[in-house]
């Protein structure tokens, strides 16, 4: 096939014409004079007229070649089939190496590293190229990111950059490398474009089988199969064995002093021969505290559980190690706690008693913090603080963890809506359990705003009855079910959707627009019973009954303390999931304006590593409203996109009068999936990423193979300016020899 890069100017082939017309012009102005003196002269002329005329033909005609084959190497004509014509071509490439640097390839088989053997093959496919050829690198994980983004001559460049190159901590996604190299080469102007992907196969960066692609992996696909050939470089190992840490958390997110904190463990076996004696060994603060041996079964799952006892209030750093093998990099996992003494929760009482044990919060403070008997261990360290609806104004909501609204008609002021809006944005958790008090219209209007306010379902009418004619209905829970009820799945679940009876709620109705809502339980109706949303940075879960006893017996039943503990351990910790994060996963720390905060340093784990210092910026400045010419102090806080290490990283502030805050960690974790090494076929990465063709190779001489065989975009315009050359000096020669 045959085709022109730059097509319109081959148009300036029609300037060959230009001599032909003028000659042909300039012949309709010659007039025959017939003149004496002459005849003497034409009678010499007509011996030579015929090879005269050969000559002035021949010098016309390579002039008109020239102007032709000048136009012809500017519109830069390919031969995209081999053959003879594509012989007489030379290769111009846009190469694209997509080089895996997933966790995955940290694999070790002998004294090489999957990683190391991709290293080796993009430089053989570096020192290939031809001069005129560029190159592009792109490194992929589940984040593709250019390592020599520009198309460069410079080989030399790219080829240091492939040794600079290291594997990474986070998992694997070949569409979204696909879709960046597309982009690259959208803009290449170069006959021929090769994509090279050096990876291990690993099955889960394909995508599973038969996935229907994005919309803009589609068209990306698509520019592909037109204009690029595509090669997977195959540097895996024909069958991994591998052990890895898949979950490392604490039983209860709630840590505290002087009582004892369970840590669940669990060591997955991705290989295909049993484990026996696995030494699986825990520690906090990097000091070894106790060791387990398991045996664990080909691709199953063992458990074990760690306790240990906090002392010391702060920030520390529990971490669970394997003995090694093969893939050492996912033998350690780690997590960052903050250990705290209590943690605050403020409950708002809406119906207030004489009887203590009638006001609307009595079960669940008393669930949030049992009676201890004198000198035993605290139970519970969540301190909750019980207010009436009337205190609710003068409340400084920034003290507590979790807001509860139990029962109130309404509140009182016109800038609590407000305030508990900006505390829930900030990151604040809130939760609200209706009533016989509750004003619905009240709730509807400041509350929901359609779906734009803090609560995540509209109140409809109230269903059921609590006197003589009552009927009892239960909650199913959603799946995946929600923390706040993970003590309650499988047999367990009994406890929670047929010992609980409802006999009154509110038929909640949800908005059109449910992306940052979750349903986490609903009756048996049909009706939602709980409703969670997210708002700005907190969260806001809707009970559609009461949370004592009036409407419902879930207080007096045994799972109630578990689930509120554990409500309150999911809402009130959110800083836990901050703390801990997955590789490429943004940390974010907020700082309350008390803690004047001028800069914060990051040590990311080893030695060698970079320190950063990042300054605080303002998320939150608005005027009280009984002092408009004032403003709440300034809540900061910094966020740190470059987590590409796993481990444990070291965060240091430094207030505004030079005094230090104590130190803090968060914990970098690489994704537990990426440990699963199971490979895909060819076959199999192509029905995975359907609309793909590529070329499989094992090794640089397949390789090198299946790059001859599918040789195209052979480009002309070398030759035609080597003909043009000729051209030129046969027209120079035969010009000075026709005029002597």
């Amino acid at each position: 096939m045959f085709s022109l890069l730059n097509g319109w100017l081959a148009l300036g082939a029609l300037g060959g014409s230009i001599p032909i017309v003028i000659h042909l012009l300039n012949r309709r102005r010659f007039r025959i004079v017939r003149w004496a003196a002459m005849e003497f002269l034409l009678a010499s002329l007509r011996k030579n007229f015929r090879r005269v005329r050969i000559e002035n033909l021949l010098l016309l005609l390579l002039r008109v070649l020239m102007i032709v084959l000048m136009a012809l190497a500017i519109a830069r004509p390919v031969i995209t089939e081999s053959g003879l014509m594509s012989a007489l071509g030379t290769e111009s490439r846009h190469v694209v190496i997509i080089l895996d640097n997933s966790l995955s390839m940290r694999y070790r088989e002998g004294a090489d590293t999957c990683f190391s053997r991709a290293q080796g093959a993009a430089r053989g496919i570096l020192e290939s190229l031809n001069k005129g050829d560029v190159a592009s690198l792109l490194a992929m994980s589940d984040a593709a990111e250019p390592m020599v983004k520009e198309a460069t001559l410079d080989i030399d460049l790219v080829k240091r950059e492939v040794k600079r190159a290291e594997a990474g901590w986070g998992g694997t996604d070949v569409r979204k490398a696909l879709v960046a190299a597309a982009d690259l080469l959208s803009a290449s102007k170069k006959p021929r474009k090769d994509i090279f992907i050096i990876t291990d196969m690993q099955a889960r960066g394909w995508g599973k089988k038969g996935e229907k692609p994005s919309a803009e992996l589609r068209a990306a696909l698509d520019r592909l199969a037109e204009e690029a050939k595509v090669f997977v470089v195959d540097v895996g190992c024909r069958e991994p064995e591998n052990l890895a840490v898949t979950r490392l958390v604490p039983s209860f997110k709630v840590v505290g002093t002087g009582s004892s904190t369970e840590f669940q463990v669990e060591v997955t076996n991705f290989g295909r021969t049993r484990k026996s004696g696995v030494r699986v060994s825990f520690l906090i603060d990097k000091f070894n505290q106790d060791a387990r041996k398991l045996d664990i079964a080909p691709g199953e799952t063992e458990a074990a559980t760690f306790s240990h006892t906090f002392h010391k209030k702060g920030a520390h750093v529990v971490q669970v190690r394997l003995s090694e093998d093969r893939l050492a990099a996912d033998n350690l996992r780690h997590l960052a706690v903050n250990v705290e003494e209590f943690v605050p929760v403020l409950l708002v009482n809406g119906e207030t008693s004489t009887e203590i044990d009638e006001n609307e919060t009595y079960h669940i403070a008393r669930a949030l913090k049992p009676p201890a008997a004198p000198g035993s261990p605290r139970p519970s360290h969540i301190e909750p603080t019980t207010i009436t609806e009337f205190d609710i104004s003068a409340t400084d909501f920034e003290k507590y963890r979790l807001v509860v609204l139990a029962n109130l008609a309404s509140l009182p002021a016109e800038d609590v809506v407000p305030r508990l809006e900006d505390y829930v944005k900030q990151g604040g958790a809130l939760v609200v359990f209706l009533g016989d008090r509750v004003d619905a219209t009240f709730y509807n209007q400041r509350l929901f705003k359609d779906g734009a306010g803090l609560l995540p379902a509209r109140l409809g009418l109230e269903v059921g009855s609590v006197g003589e004619d009552k009927k009892a209905v239960h909650i199913d829970l959603a799946k995946p079910v929600h923390p706040a009820f993970q003590h309650f799945t499988g047999e367990t679940a009994f406890y929670v959707t047929r010992s609980i009876l409802f006999f009154k709620y509110f038929d909640l109705k949800l908005p059109k627009d449910t992306e940052n809502i979750r349903v986490v339980a609903q009756f048996d109706t049909g009706s939602p019973a709980i409703v969670e949303r997210t708002y700005g940075r907190g969260r806001v879960m809707l009970f559609a009954s009461s949370c004592d006893t009036e409407w419902n017996n879930f207080a007096r039943r045994a799972a109630y303390p578990v689930v509120m503990n554990d409500l309150v351990s999911d809402l009130a910790t959110g800083d836990y999931e901050q703390r801990n994060v997955i590789v490429h996963q943004p940390y974010r720390r907020t700082f309350a304006p008390e803690e004047l905060i001028e800069t914060v340093k990051i040590r990311p784990p080893g030695d060698a590593a970079q320190e950063t210092e990042l300054r605080p910026y303002p998320v939150r400045t608005a005027p009280k409203k009984d002092r408009p010419d004032s403003a709440m102090p300034v809540v900061t806080e910094i966020l740190f996109p470059d987590t590409d290490i796993a481990g444990p990283h070291e965060l240091e502030p430094r207030k505004k009068d030079g005094t230090k805050h104590p130190i803090e960690y968060f914990a970098v974790n690489s994704p537990p999936e990426e440990s699963d090494l199971k490979r895909y076929s060819a076959d199999e990465a192509k029905e995975a990423i359907k609309g793909l063709e590529f070329k499989y190779a094992t090794g640089v001489t397949d390789l090198e193979l299946a790059v001859r065989q599918s040789r195209t975009g052979s480009e002309l315009a070398r030759s035609i300016l080597l003909a043009l050359l000729a051209v030129c000096c046969i027209e120079l020669i035969l010009g000075q020899r026709f005029g002597r």
